[in-house]
């Protein structure tokens, strides 16, 4: 029984159940009224955050609220997928912004109880009580699991990489949705972080190493205010001498007369 019903009621389950993927690919592309978490026991599901497509692994759910578009690509033979719709006020503690991808904590006891909520899911002979008590416990230990991910050095080991990526090559036009995707972060909280991090945005720190590189350029290289404007990828000069300024107070142009 798939159903989106949005309910009044503190809380209500709309479907669940557990997938065994064919051979044969299995794509689903759409949005639900309901909550959404879907959870892989076995092989591989693939899911877009951002735009970025991401791969979720066994012990790892994934996390829709209403109206997310939800993209999921199952693409191998034995993949076993469990998922849980439900709705109602008591989802509200669900709201804001949330990592999509959640690694589970406590990967035995989350499926185990997944299965007993399966189990008791019958039309025929439904146990609302028990029904509405595993409910909780599978969002509580999500919502636990998604705090624990969020304290995780994981994370901040892909932020120090998008850190040196940008070092790199600080000219590439990054996908700051797609980095954040990596780090297993939504976008605000990839923002926040990052900004705890460097005391900037990440777009910001992009825009600072290029102005450190700029002062190389004109400084020990010797180029024009417009070759090292063109050099870093500001095809408009008057705003490379903007952003200059604004970060050392003196225009290109006076730094190159002044250099030592």
């Amino acid at each position: 029984m798939y159903t989106d019903k949005v309910t009044k009621r503190e809380l209500e389950l709309n479907s669940c159940g557990i997938q065994n993927v064919p051979a044969s690919d299995a794509m689903t592309i759409r949005s639900r009224a309901d909550y959404t978490i879907m959870y892989v026991s076995k092989g591989k599901a693939q899911t877009v955050i951002n735009g970025a497509l991401w791969d979720v692994h066994p012990g790892e759910a994934m996390f829709f609220t209403p109206g997310e578009l939800l993209h999921r690509f199952c693409h191998e033979k034995g993949s076993i997928n469990m998922w849980v719709h439900f709705s109602g006020t008591f989802c509200s503690v669900l709201d804001g912004e949330h990592t999509r991808i959640i690694k589970i904590s406590d990967i035995n006891e989350f499926e185990s109880n997944i299965e007993r909520l399966i189990k008791h899911y019958h039309p025929s002979n439904r146990d609302e009580l028990l029904i509405d008590s595993y409910l909780r416990v599978i969002i509580s230990q999500l919502r636990y699991s998604e705090q624990n991910n969020k304290n995780s050095p994981k994370n901040l080991f892909y932020l120090h990489d998008i850190i040196s990526d940008i070092h790199i090559n600080p000219t590439q036009k990054f996908n700051w949705n797609a980095c954040a995707a990596k780090c297993h972060l939504s976008r605000d909280r990839f923002n926040h972080v990052f900004r705890v991090h460097t005391g900037v945005s990440p777009e910001s720190y992009r825009i600072k190493v290029l102005m450190e590189r700029s002062r190389i350029l004109m400084g020990d290289f010797g180029m024009s205010v417009g070759e090292c404007a063109e050099a870093l990828g500001f095809y408009d000069v008057s705003y490379f001498c903007k952003r200059f300024k604004k970060e050392y107070g003196i225009s290109p142009g006076e730094f190159i007369k002044n250099k030592v």
